[in-house]
């Protein structure tokens, strides 16, 4: 697999929101600096994750000191409101004409490791953040935030010639180019809260959807700042959506809902707010363990293993199923498999298994963690070890599959067991995805025979395998031999 190359952006604004995207989206799905052209940049910032790609802009324009507030503000709005949505909707219409010609150098020689002419129905958000006004908004408004306004009802122009009239304020942000893709507009401080308090791609896209919905559709008269928008919607909203009648009662009108100051502030305060906030660092270990194989997969260094040369399209497919989890899901999986490895560790375990049962009948996929042991003497050397380890994986995702119906797909990640068990000083890590599909009677026969060697139960959903059988090895490899080739059973 060769190396992703990727820029860590230009200048300091570039670089800020290339950061600022790596610990939200990681680093395996957003790109800096994309060029369309030689020379000439798609974005500044590009996301693709799936349908769901991001296109941020980035302006950083100053303020016109020493003229009439209004005169500054219609100046600033064009340079930076203006023409960040302008930008991102240029490069929309780029991807949907021209989505195989993105490239990550200058030069235009290095392709861009994603295929979007391969994705169907792309889902296209526009993100723009404008910043240097964030000190005269807080001035202005004498307000700690120092973010935009908002209001669905300013539209276009009316930015410019209506501002500071009754109901279009100075500084308020509304439908930049209403006859065109929607474009978030963000201020530095606004981005931030945002994607501190939405850290996943899930829970972040989610975020702009309702967002866009709220704005396009005009489900309230105006808000006080952004920060003031994600607190109704942490509080509230993420449940209901825009149905007031669900909060405010069945009289509840759109329009009359004016979103005050202060909320987020009450926010950060409230009890349930801050225990969901000290678990979230706990799911900090489920973002770690994206990065580390994600990390391997930029750098080029992912392994053979089982007969497969794993590719980026591939190795990107079976992460996207890690990062596709929400926080309050991150939290439960960084819990589950932390467990299981403390577990393997008190148990002096060879091998531990945990099965994780689909949690509603609309879960689409399910996990297996597994921790195992390296005996030269059984395994042999430690890339046949490796596997047979991912052998024994695959196998349990089979079993997982079979067991639950509903789910589409299993994913299976396993480990080295801690050093204080294996004695290894080094570990290595492997994630791959079983797919339903694959899952003939061909599978279900060699899934049988594996449930033999492995000392599998089916509806077991914890298996301690406290020594490996001596005579495991030799089982692997019969059924190796005899194994259904029609279709690999596993992707990594």
């Amino acid at each position: 697999m060769k190396p992703i190359l990727k820029s860590k952006g230009i200048n300091e604004s570039e670089k800020y929101l290339s950061d600022l995207a790596e610990r939200t989206f990681l680093s395996l799905w957003s790109f800096p600096n994309i060029f369309r052209k030689p020379g000439t940049e798609l974005s500044d910032l590009l996301v693709v994750y799936g349908q769901d790609i991001i296109i941020f802009s980035d302006k950083d324009i100053g303020w016109s000191d020493g003229i009439d507030t209004k005169a500054a503000w219609k100046r600033w709005y064009k340079k930076a409101i203006l023409a960040g949505a302008n930008s991102t909707n240029s490069a929309a219409r780029w991807i949907r004409e021209h989505p195989q010609r993105l490239f990550t150098d200058a030069a235009n020689k290095e392709r861009a490791p994603f295929r979007l002419e391969e994705i169907k129905n792309p889902r296209i958000h526009l993100v723009s953040i404008c910043s240097g006004v964030d000190k005269i908004v807080k001035l202005h408004y004498k307000d700690r935030s120092g973010t935009f306004m908002l209001s669905p009802y300013i539209e276009g122009d009316d930015h410019m010639n209506k501002c500071g009239e009754h109901g279009y304020p100075i500084f308020a942000v509304g439908d930049v180019l209403p006859q065109k893709d929607f474009v978030h507009i963000f201020s530095r401080e606004a981005i931030s809260c945002v994607m501190t308090e939405f850290d996943t791609i899930s829970d972040f896209i989610k975020y702009l959807e309702w967002r866009r919905e709220g704005f396009r559709k005009k489900k309230f008269g105006i808000c006080a700042g952004e920060e003031e928008l994600v607190a109704v919607y942490w509080k509230q909203m993420q449940y209901t959506g825009w149905d007031l009648s669900k909060i405010y009662g069945p009289r509840a009108s759109n329009h009359s809902l004016a979103i005050v100051g202060g909320l987020f502030h009450e926010l950060s305060f409230d009890p349930n707010y801050l225990e969901w906030k000290a678990r979230c660092v706990e799911s900090q270990f489920w973002d770690d363990l994206i990065q580390e194989f994600a990390s391997h997969v930029i750098t080029g260094c992912v392994p053979k293993v089982a007969d497969i040369n794993p590719s980026f399209q591939m190795s990107e497919r079976v992460l996207r199923f890690m990062a596709s989890e929400n926080r309050d899901r991150r939290i439960y999986l960084s819990m589950q498999f932390k467990t299981m490895l403390e577990r393997s560790v008190d148990q002096r375990a060879d091998r531990y298994v945990r099965k994780l049962p689909p949690v509603t009948y609309s879960d689409k996929h399910s996990y297996v963690f597994m921790a195992a042991t390296h005996h030269p003497d059984i395994h042999g050397d430690y890339e046949a070890y490796r596997e047979q380890r991912i052998n024994a994986i695959g196998a349990y995702c089979l079993d997982l599959l079979h067991q639950f119906p509903t789910i589409d797909h299993a994913v299976g990640i396993t480990i080295d067991t801690w050093g204080r068990v294996s004695g290894r000083v080094n570990s290595s890590g492997d994630v791959m995805v079983v797919e339903r599909e694959d899952f003939d009677e061909g599978r279900l026969d060699y899934l049988n025979k594996m449930r033999d060697a492995l000392e599998i139960v089916p509806l077991d959903l914890e298996v301690i395998n406290q020594k490996i059988k001596r005579n495991e090895k030799r089982l692997r490899q019969d059924l190796k031999r005899r194994q259904h080739q029609r279709k690999p059973a596993f992707r990594i």
